[in-house]
């Protein structure tokens, strides 16, 4: 054998052995990527499993990068969606709801898609059609989702009744479901029933600290007249939220009534951008005996909203403080003409009517001290 023949046998066996070397470099590359995206396909589903959708998209996100391709990648990321149509509609892109409403009109009617589908009816406002899809929903299993999307959907329409029981189905499916816990808390601080709505709100902080969670909670708190433990949950939660105007006015009203008046001030003064903090900034200089701030600030609030009863009443107050009996009498007047009509406002009304009679009927600004409508 000649050595250009034994020099190219050489070279062929080299180059055999490197392409079988990278055949099994590929081949283990393979296996990595199938073991790490069967690996994230895990995750996925035991974070869809648990609710955690967000930990799911994680999850799959990684298994894409490994494998763009993979059709059963596609499958999952079709499901995932469909569980956030179900669980949490209001994180889908206009996007994500065109491909699933579209796809979902043929998939089977499970409780997973029935929810889906009326979440997404809910969205594009046919509020009848979510709500039959979701009472279908739950008419052969009280699936959580299912019932605090009815629970939602009644409280926001106004149907206390019907959202409290939806709500308490949601929590038989999870007695530790957090919106369902916030929202039936925040219904009961609205219906005057604090004690349960505390207790609820308290199991409900436990299951998930949100702003919106102590919010309710301190209301439930003010309604008990317990503000000294109200307060505590409003500072920390304005120190999450700093934006909230919610927030403020509420911890400005607490301080306020709790007689902190210097606080107060100090939460409110910079959030005067919205009638209720101009409101309550305003009963705070009136309990500092600073009429004119209050004047000032009280015929703002009422400029920018006619209809505000308690500001008109509170600047006919206040004015009377000043001494300006004629500008007093004008705001009384204002103000009985705004809440004629108004039952809830009968009664204050009848006082103001009189003592704007005792008022006329003498004549004067000599008659403020004896005929005074009350403040705060």
């Amino acid at each position: 054998m000649s050595r250009l023949t034994g020099s190219l046998l050489t070279v062929i066996a080299s180059s055999s052995l490197l392409v079988g070397w990278l055949a099994v470099d590929e081949l283990l590359a393979r296996r990595r990527t199938r073991e790490g995206v069967a690996r994230f396909v895990a995750d996925a589903e035991a974070a869809m499993q648990s609710g955690a959708l967000l930990n799911a998209s994680v999850a799959l996100d990684s298994a894409m990068r490994l494998s763009p391709a993979d059709p059963s990648l596609l499958d999952l990321g079709f499901r995932l969606r469909v569980e956030s149509a179900a669980r949490s509609p209001a994180t889908l892109t206009d996007l994500d709801v065109a491909a699933v409403d579209y796809a979902l009109a043929s998939q089977a009617s499970s409780p997973t898609v029935l929810t889906a589908r009326a979440n997404l009816a809910i969205r594009r406002g046919d509020v009848d059609d979510g709500r039959a899809l979701l009472k279908e929903a739950l008419s052969a299993t009280p699936y959580g989702p299912a019932a605090r999307a009815l629970g939602n959907l009644e409280q926001s329409v106004g149907r206390r009744g019907e959202a409290v029981a939806a709500y308490e189905l949601a929590r038989q499916h999870d007695p530790s479901d957090h919106e369902s816990l916030n929202n039936l808390g925040a219904i009961y601080v609205e219906s005057g029933r604090y004690d349960e709505a505390r207790s609820l709100l308290e199991q409900a902080l436990t299951a998930n600290d949100t702003v919106a969670t102590r919010l309710n909670l301190a209301n439930a708190l003010i309604g008990s007249k317990r503000l000294p433990d109200a307060v505590p949950h409003l500072r920390d939660a304005l120190r999450r939220d700093p934006s909230s105007r919610d927030v403020a006015v509420r911890l400005g009203g607490a301080l306020r009534a709790a007689g902190e008046l210097g606080a107060a001030e100090a939460v409110l003064s910079p959030v005067t951008d919205t009638p209720a903090a101009l409101y309550e900034l305003a009963l705070v200089h009136q309990a500092q005996q600073r009429y004119a701030l209050a004047a000032e600030e009280l015929s703002r609030l009422t400029a920018v909203d006619p209809r505000h009863f308690d500001g008109a009443y509170q600047l006919a107050a206040t004015l009377q403080a000043l001494g300006e009996a004629e500008a007093a009498r004008v705001a009384m007047r204002r103000y009985v003409a705004l809440a004629t009509g108004t039952a809830s406002e009968d009664a204050r009304r009848t006082d103001v009517e009189r003592v704007l009679a005792s008022l006329e009927g003498k004549g004067g600004a000599s008659s403020n001290a004896a005929a005074g409508i009350p403040g705060d």
